[in-house]
């Protein structure tokens, strides 16, 4: 039974074939983290929520991660 979980790298949790199927998704943990926009596997209710925040500026990079401005200089553009 345990092969046929799939794992969700937004929520960091295990879900059944009919609540994750797949998709793929940036998270922006990784993103806010490590300058990451590969796609991760995430479950349905994680693909939904992440597309519905797409747009919405939800975290403040000075709180987060500070340092990632001096690593991405494009950054410091809008900052």
């Amino acid at each position: 039974y345990i092969k046929r979980l799939r794992y969700c790298e937004y929520l960091g949790r295990y879900f059944c074939q009919c609540c994750h199927e797949n998709s793929q998704a940036v998270v922006p943990a990784k993103i806010l983290r490590k300058w990451d926009f590969s796609k991760n596997y995430v479950s349905n209710f994680s693909r939904d929520l992440l597309a519905k925040i797409a747009g919405d500026p939800l975290f403040n990079l000075n709180d987060i991660n500070s340092g990632l401005y001096k690593k991405v200089k494009a950054l410091e553009t809008v900052r």
